[in-house]
């Protein structure tokens, strides 16, 4: 599937310079005075009729090239947003969940293109278990060679991302519908948090941080995880400590996990306890 942000900008879009279309106003009036036989070498100054005249008129053609550059944009689908997001997409049938964001949505409209099969490649899957609830945060498709057996690996999101047994079961229901499936198909639905892993830290600080700022290093911890795509993502010591060094933290030493924790493409990893221990003051 295309990533979005890494396309180049389309060139109707224009990039605009107020200063460059004041010029070019000025640099045309000039012409016409001078083809029509008045000297003119004084636009330059703002105090001049002339120039404020222009100033107006230059500001005026900014904003409607502006606008024109909105309208440009709302058509394409890396840079429609909200309402015009949600007619774009309406014409290959694709609809806005309850809550569901732009970013999300944009992705489901790509699957449902690359997916127009009736049964089928896994971006039609996935699609559909997206479609089967907003808490549907990622999901993974995949089959073992020429299986029947369809794996599908659910991420919530709700909490640390471990998919609830009623969320699997509106995701295979989802799935076997008539519509949707293929006859020799089956659903292996699960949830793609496969491991939950703790973490354990001793903290240094600086001489004059305050001591409560040992109790923010583990939410934070958690909510900088929880922003991450967390589908095959593996845990890094390296990505703890740096994420760990708030301000006024001066040091950080890992005693668990005591290795790069690994995981495969369709699983994910939960934060479990996080302790954070104060190991001493200094710069």
């Amino acid at each position: 599937m295309i990533d979005l942000e890494k396309l180049p900008k389309p060139e109707i879009i224009e990039e605009l310079d107020f200063e460059q279309i004041r010029a070019e106003q000025l640099d045309d009036v000039k012409q016409r005075l001078e083809a029509a036989g008045y000297a003119f070498d004084t636009g330059a100054l703002d105090s001049e009729v002339i120039a404020i005249v222009l100033q107006a008129t230059s500001f005026r053609e900014m904003k409607i090239r502006s606008r024109i550059n909105h309208a440009a944009r709302s058509n394409f689908l890396a840079f429609a947003f909200k309402n015009t997001l949600d007619h774009l997409v309406a014409w290959l049938g694709v609809a806005r969940l309850e809550g569901e964001t732009d970013k999300r949505l944009k992705r489901r409209y790509q699957l449902a293109t690359i997916g127009r099969s009736a049964g089928g490649p896994p971006e039609r899957y996935e699609d559909v278990a997206l479609k089967a609830s907003v808490d549907v945060r990622d999901v993974k498709v995949w089959s073992e060679d020429d299986s029947p057996i369809v794996n599908v690996a659910v991420l919530s999101a709700i909490g640390d991302g471990n998919a609830s047994p009623q969320l699997l079961g509106l995701v295979k229901a989802a799935l076997e519908q008539k519509h949707v499936k293929v006859t020799n198909d089956r659903f292996n639905v699960m949830s793609a948090v496969r491991r939950t892993e703790d973490i354990r830290l001793r903290a240094r600080l600086a001489p004059d941080a305050p001591a409560s700022l040992i109790d923010e290093i583990p939410p934070h911890l958690r909510a900088e995880w929880a922003k991450q795509d967390l589908l095959g993502l593996d845990l890094d010591p390296s990505w703890i400590i740096a994420t760990g060094r708030l301000p006024g933290v001066t040091g950080l030493d890992l005693d668990a996990p005591t290795g790069l924790i690994e995981v495969r493409g369709f699983e994910a990893i939960a934060l479990g306890d996080i302790t954070v221990e104060l190991a001493g003051r200094g710069r």
